[in-house]
């Protein structure tokens, strides 16, 4: 039998070395290592963030009407085609709802109701600021995370145990550690960039963007504050991990998931991860696939240029339809009883979980589509530590958010129908609510 042929690191030069080691602990810094900042520990692009909203200021409101505009400018421009469809033709609609919203709130001419702090001000602040932020700045740096070799690294590493648990090439590794810690629509454009350059499947791009493409983990941070469990921050943490990882163990093997096809990109050819040689050491062969890949990068300047584009047209359709969205949402919850009556889907898993009040948590699964805070706000009405942990972890675990997610996923070349969005957010609410229950009533009894 003839042997593989060894891999030998010796054949690449000094330059491509360094732009592997480089430009990876560039992207390692900015998207999974925290550092700590003036007392702050975070990823580096929440430490960028920071700096840009202190020098912002109250201006970033200004910024956030200028994209809403740029969107109404991209529906004038594209007519008919923002029309087709039911659901296009409704989320066109909020966008010009919220973009509207947002020049009179601006203005200081917003209806009364739109002027109180549960509306207007808390979209701004809790939601479109940080959309526009961290979807803004991240293209700036993806190229570090993903063009120089790292995924094919790692990818070499993780491909033992992502692909027979998940389904996904060991590059995905990375993906769905920057998503974790940095930022959902961060994982989905990542996702589609990967996509389209042929080194995801259509399969797989759907499986890391609807499976870990979650919540960062400061607004992990912020849901515990909310909900009111900062002192149990270790067991909630570990419970939307391994919520995380077992709910995507169960949703890549059910409908609609399970059954979406491998095609490519344009048909384009997929890029194959090297198959492992037991010859040559783990290391060397990590080493060899980044290597290869760095040689054979574009230049940093093209990518970027590239992304930062993208970046600007999708800020532009989603800040107008999140603010509607979220509008929406919010009068939902305060104005109407739907949110209770959606409730009773989610109520009998409660129920049979073991949680105190199952009404309130079927109530938190079916508001956390519309305003991913408000479980939180509803775990802080509650005295049981399992109902209030499995509320707060609602907004992680449930990928798909009608403000956050969906106008991301709608923006991409990877195609999401809405009926798909939101069977998974149905499925993925059910499997939560039982799988986060058993880890906390374990985490109780002992």
């Amino acid at each position: 039998m003839e042997k593989r042929k060894k891999h030998d690191l010796k054949k690449y030069c000094k330059m491509t070395k360094i732009k592997f080691w480089g430009f990876s602990m560039i992207g390692l810094l900015i998207f999974v290592i925290p550092l700590e900042i003036g007392g702050v520990r975070q990823i580096g692009l929440v430490h960028f963030g920071n700096c840009i909203t202190a020098v912002l200021g109250s201006a970033s409101e200004y910024v956030i009407c200028g994209f809403a505009v740029g969107g109404v400018l991209l529906i004038v421009r594209e007519g008919k085609k923002r029309f087709y469809g039911f659901f296009n033709t409704f989320m066109t609609c909020m966008s010009l709802m919220g973009a509207v919203c947002i020049i009179l709130y601006i203005l200081g001419l917003a209806p009364s109701f739109l002027m109180e702090e549960r509306f207007m001000p808390f979209i701004m602040k809790q939601v479109l600021y940080p959309t526009l932020l961290y979807t803004g700045i991240s293209p700036f740096f993806m190229p570090f995370l993903l063009d120089w070799g790292l995924l094919e690294s790692v990818g070499v590493l993780f491909k033992p145990i992502l692909r027979p648990l998940f389904k996904l090439p060991g590059r995905a590794a990375v993906i769905t550690v920057s998503a974790f810690f940095g930022s959902a629509p961060v994982g989905i454009i990542t996702v589609d960039n990967l996509y389209k350059d042929g080194r995801f499947t259509y399969k797989e791009a759907f499986i890391v963007g609807t499976g870990f493409s979650t919540t960062a983990i400061s607004f992990m941070v912020i849901l515990s504050e909310l909900g009111g469990i900062t002192e149990f921050w270790g067991i909630y943490f570990f419970a939307c991990l391994a919520g995380l990882a077992l709910t995507a163990i169960v949703m890549v093997r059910i409908y609609p998931t399970a059954g979406k096809p491998e095609s490519t990109y344009g048909g384009q050819v997929y890029e194959m991860e090297e198959e492992a040689d037991q010859e040559t050491g783990l290391i060397t062969r990590m080493l060899d696939a980044g290597y290869k890949k760095a040689g054979n990068a574009l230049g940093l300047r093209q990518n970027c240029i590239s992304m930062v584009k993208n970046s600007g047209t999708l800020l532009c359709n989603m800040i107008g339809s999140s603010c509607g969205m979220v509008i929406l949402g919010l009068m939902l919850n305060y104005y109407t009883p739907i949110l209770e009556w959606a409730g009773y889907l989610f109520y009998p898993f409660a129920l049979i979980s073991g949680c105190a009040d199952p009404m309130m948590v079927g109530k938190g699964a079916a508001a956390a589509l519309v305003v991913p805070s408000l479980p939180a706000v509803y775990a802080a009405m509650e005295e049981n530590l399992v109902s209030k942990i499995v509320l707060c972890s609602m907004p992680v675990l449930s990928i798909v958010s009608i403000p956050l997610t969906m106008p991301v996923f709608f923006n991409t070349a990877v195609k999401y129908s809405a009926k798909d969005l939101f069977l998974i957010y149905v499925e993925r609410m059910i499997l939560s609510i039982i799988i986060v229950s058993v880890i906390v009533h374990f985490y109780t009894w002992f």
